[in-house]
């Protein structure tokens, strides 16, 4: 589940040093437009693909003792495609643009992840923090994608009125 994440990052490693150049030059809402849109179809795909072919694959690559995994990967990979959906442009964009979001997102899932893990692991086990975690990611990504696009409409309206 970790393999959207990981290329991700690796994507954003390529595209961040294009992030202020762009903005500077007032392109880069159209170019984040389009690359969010795609990348958002290329999740739901991964997610969907994944929920019909992923329990018959495992049986062939995963040993026997790993077939309950099955149901705790499914659902944290959620968690990860958020990652692959963000790390390209969003967390680069928030980070030179309003850190100070990214900071407070990411406090105040510090104050409530433990509680809610506790409550999710004693009562589901593997099952509830993969839950929580793919949970914590959609919210966060929902709203990183919603600041960002409010940024960008931003930065639009300063450079029309200049």
């Amino acid at each position: 589940a970790l393999i959207p994440q990981l290329l991700g990052m690796y994507i954003s490693v390529v595209l961040t040093p294009r992030i202020m150049p762009l903005w500077n030059e007032g392109r880069l809402a159209p170019v984040y437009k389009k690359s969010q849109l795609s990348l958002g179809i290329v999740c739901i795909v991964i997610l969907l693909v994944a929920q019909i072919g992923f329990p018959y694959v495992a049986q062939w690559l995963l040993p026997v003792s790993f077939s309950q995994a099955v149901g705790v990967f499914l659902l944290l990979l959620p968690a990860a495609l958020c990652s692959l959906l963000n790390f390209p442009w969003t967390v680069s964009l928030l980070l030179f643009l309003r850190p100070r979001s990214l900071l407070a997102m990411d406090l105040a899932g510090l104050l409530i992840l433990p509680l809610l893990y506790s409550i999710a692991v004693r009562s589901a086990g593997a099952t509830g923090a993969a839950l929580i975690t793919s949970g914590f990611a959609l919210v966060k990504s929902v709203a990183m994608q919603g600041l960002a696009w409010r940024v960008l409409k931003q930065g639009q309206a300063v450079r029309e009125l200049a």
